[in-house]
């Protein structure tokens, strides 16, 4: 009988980043440029246990 092996899975979250590069100046584009925005993605795939997230 084969000795079992601990199998893990990792999880990773790829998120697009600003697509526009003149969203930073139109008005309408709050959550697309906000820091705070990407702060809250990236602290909700953490609470989700990710292993990794890229922002691009």
């Amino acid at each position: 009988m084969p000795a079992t092996t601990k199998r893990q899975v990792h999880l990773a979250a790829q998120l697009p980043g600003i697509h526009n590069v003149t969203a930073w100046s139109d008005p309408r584009s709050e959550s697309q440029i906000s820091i705070d925005s990407f702060i809250r993605l990236a602290q909700t795939v953490e609470r989700g246990k990710f292993d990794f997230f890229f922002l691009a």
